[in-house]
């Protein structure tokens, strides 16, 4: 398990909130697009899948996993020290809406996807 936060609609949060309306059991407000700053940052944990992309968790499925006062505990810890470090965008071309211009990683994944 993967105890990732973030404060940041993109990637496969993008993905889970344009299906359900929130990223990890966790609702968020209507109307968010690609690169929209979340109200506050979200525990987002996944789970190392067999093949392909991480597998998104809820907290339930964590507190499940782990037992209650750990999977409580991860994710007070995790929202209390983390930076929001799972994408790098130059902040001064940042837009919300469309997808923004990537220094980490999402390149790839992102032409991967294109080409099916």
């Amino acid at each position: 398990m993967r105890p990732w936060p973030r404060s940041y609609l993109s990637g496969l949060g993008l993905a889970a909130y344009n299906e359900t309306g929130g990223v990890s059991g966790v609702p968020l407000p209507a109307g968010l697009v690609e690169a929209s700053r979340l109200p506050e940052p979200v525990f987002t944990p996944t789970t190392k899948a067999a093949a392909g992309h991480d597998e998104p968790m809820t907290y339930g499925q964590v507190a499940d996993l782990v037992g209650a006062e750990t999977a409580a505990e991860l994710r007070r810890i995790t929202l209390e020290v983390y930076p929001d470090s799972s994408r790098f965008w130059p902040a001064d071309s940042h837009q919300p809406g469309h997808p923004q211009r990537s220094l980490d990683k999402q390149f790839l994944r992102d032409w991967s996807a294109s080409i099916g």
